[in-house]
């Protein structure tokens, strides 16, 4: 009783309920392969085995004004969204600084909006300045915060898209996938609950001595 009391007053004082939230990949839209949708790109597209050895990844090269790549889901590819999957992540790669103006998400509910809903670029607050050149860059869009979104019912029935800047140079797309936010305590909260557990140890077992104590008198 005692160790459990100590360990709510801990979680209380620390805050606990504010854990790192960290992601795990459900469901795999692209890996090596297609696994739903198709490949898309307004210019070539391809899957390149050839740039990083050891890696398939979506390769393409933008052409005309319209320059964007990646997955479509269009005719008979749309693909439900599935409960508590709402974090689409992507990794993708650019050898141009700048060279992404925007991200396209199409939803028969809405479309994901850079400016308005939440998104990260390498575990930080996205901005698309960031992006820079000759560097693999984790983005992750949260799904959820698209106006009319709704959670096993919104469909993916449009693009998946990287939209680039005024290069012609080819974008890399590694994996694209639906994931699921999973809270995970701080190192710091582990460390405290393990104080919290050798103390309420320590108190129960003086108690158990005091108590023997007086039943020996």
């Amino acid at each position: 009783m005692i160790q459990r009391f100590l360990t709510l007053a801990v979680i209380a004082a620390l805050g606990i309920s504010s854990a790192t939230t960290v992601t795990h990949a459900d469901v795999v839209l692209f890996d090596g392969t297609v696994v739903h949708g198709g490949l898309f790109a307004n210019g070539m597209k391809e899957i390149d085995t050839a740039t990083f050895p050891g890696e398939s990844v979506i390769k393409f090269t933008p052409d005309g004004s319209y320059k964007s790549g990646g997955l479509e889901f269009y005719g008979g590819k749309e693909y439900t969204i599935p409960t508590g999957e709402s974090l689409l992540r992507v990794s993708a790669y650019s050898t141009d600084a700048g060279n992404m103006n925007g991200f396209t998400i199409s939803m028969d509910t809405g479309s994901f909006d850079l400016g308005t809903d939440d998104w990260t670029l390498d575990g930080n607050p996205g901005a698309i300045g960031d992006f820079t050149g000759g560097n693999w860059h984790e983005l992750e869009f949260d799904l959820s915060t698209v106006s009319g979104f709704v959670a096993g019912t919104s469909v993916l029935n449009g693009l998946v898209t990287f939209k680039n800047n005024t290069s012609l140079n080819p974008i890399y797309i590694g994996d694209i996938s639906l994931a699921t936010a999973v809270a995970v305590p701080e190192p710091s909260t582990f460390a405290a609950l393990a104080i919290v557990g050798f103390s309420g140890t320590v108190i129960a077992r003086r108690r158990r001595r005091k108590l023997h104590s007086d039943i020996a008198a």
